[in-house]
């Protein structure tokens, strides 16, 4: 599943919504291992694109099912 954030990044192209964009986790909104959005995620089971070790994709959230 994907929220959209202000600045989107689309995978594998690293293409940035807007133009030139670039993540700021200091920015009111931006997706970071602390927003409460992610841990809660997390709490429920769900893996967070922005956890990943290759490419990130901060806005996706993915649970495997059983």
């Amino acid at each position: 599943m994907s929220i959209p954030t202000t600045i989107r990044r689309f995978w594998p192209t690293a293409r940035s919504i807007p133009q030139g964009g670039t993540y700021d986790r200091d920015i009111p909104g931006t997706r970071a291992d602390t927003s409460p959005v992610v841990k809660e995620f997390i709490r429920l089971g769900w893996t967070w694109g922005g956890n990943w070790t290759s490419l990130k994709d901060y806005m996706h959230f993915e649970k495997k099912l059983p």
